[in-house]
């Protein structure tokens, strides 16, 4: 029986979108491959995240996550420990997988786990989501990553654009590397699309966190007095650790027709009720706010860093030159005149990501680590 290891970066929330390709894919193996041993470590919340109870539900093992010490008590107690790296490193040789995977939320963190591995020569491979011109490897951990990248049997990234950054960021061709896709978790079905009597509903599905999604970005063109002249309103579904600074700014800004709806877990509903998707990200991979909109039928305004992969510039949508104010305004701008048309492009769209996402990109990436464990 071959061993598979799941270890997710995100150890932050309990739950993100980065979390649902190894998720999936780790049920998919727990419950269909009897030949395969599912393993994860996973941070102990007081909860228990439903992703990680649906894969002990399949059959997959979940061990305890080495974390530092947060009280003064489990101070006193860690002096008497093993290091969190060496615990770490204890952990991974104590499983003993055929192969890791990697999971990072970000492309420069979680560099223990890729040395560890190789100096215990456990194979591994890392899946990338999310890299930024905004967050560069310093001094003190460049080599570190460098090596990380390059000892891994394959470094999976979600976009061309993330393969990219990284290889400038590191100074080298990452030759190991391959393109995946996230799974979609909506019907591959075109919504109908809403009725624009009331005005048109604008829409960001995202995490409350204004340096990756650029929400204040967002705010300061809808603060022109054109935007709030027009019909329009901007609905935020989402949750975050900046939710009252973005209200508080919002109101500062004397927005009216921006409306805070918390999260939804139904994204249908969520597009059954909009029309479009504006994203001002600053970074990105390749988000999946913007696939599950297309599926849907509905055509975005997006930054570079988001979307230049998926939507084609005044076809299936509308890219922004950078996240700022003035570009996003341009974009969005471009939009509204041709607002006319956006159920006709977002039927494009939706013809788009159909080429653009593989039917089940679990099945794929699975027989993808079947195939590195046999080899």
């Amino acid at each position: 029986m071959k061993r598979i290891l799941f270890i997710s970066s995100n150890i932050h929330t309990p739950w993100g979108g980065s979390e649902l390709l190894w998720y999936k894919t780790a049920v998919f193996l727990a419950s269909q491959e009897p030949d395969v041993e599912v393993v994860v470590v996973a941070r102990k919340w007081p909860h228990i995240p439903p992703h990680i109870q649906e894969i002990a539900d399949a059959g997959g093992r979940i061990c305890d996550l080495p974390l530092p010490p947060t009280t003064s008590m489990e101070y006193l107690k860690g002096k008497f420990r093993p290091s969190i790296e060496m615990q770490k490193k204890m952990l991974l040789q104590k499983i003993s997988p055929d192969l890791l995977l990697h999971s990072m939320g970000k492309s420069f963190e979680g560099g223990d786990w890729m040395q560890s591995a190789h100096e215990l020569s456990v194979p591994y491979v890392n899946l990338v989501h999310l890299a930024s011109d905004l967050q560069w490897p310093d001094d003190g951990e460049v080599d570190l990553y460098r090596k990380g990248y390059d000892q891994a049997r394959v470094n999976f990234f979600v976009s061309e654009g993330n393969r990219g950054i990284v290889c400038k960021q590191l100074g080298m061709n990452i030759v190991n590397s391959a393109i995946v896709r996230n799974p979609i978790s909506v019907a591959r079905e075109i919504l109908s699309y809403p009725e624009t009597k009331q005005g048109y509903n604008l829409a960001l599905p995202a995490t409350l966190v204004p340096i990756h999604k650029g929400h204040d970005i967002l705010f300061e063109v809808l603060a022109q007095s054109k935007w709030k002249q027009r019909p329009l309103h901007l609905n935020l579904y989402g949750t975050g650790n900046y939710s009252k600074s973005l209200q508080y700014y919002s109101q500062y800004l004397g927005l009216k027709n921006i409306h805070f709806r918390g999260y939804s877990k139904n994204i249908a509903e969520v597009w059954a009720k909009n029309h479009l998707l504006v994203m001002s990200s600053r970074m990105e991979g390749l988000p999946l706010t913007l696939i599950e909109a297309m599926s849907c039928g509905r055509l975005a305004v997006v930054t570079g860093v988001a979307g230049k992969e998926c939507v084609q510039d005044g076809e299936t949508g509308f890219v922004a030159k950078a996240a700022h104010p003035e570009f996003i305004d341009e974009a969005l701008e471009r939009a509204w005149q041709k607002r006319a048309q956006w159920q006709e492009m977002g039927s494009l769209a939706a013809e788009r990501v159909r080429e653009l996402i593989p039917f089940d990109p679990v099945e794929a990436f699975a027989h993808t680590l079947l195939q590195l464990v046999q080899d």
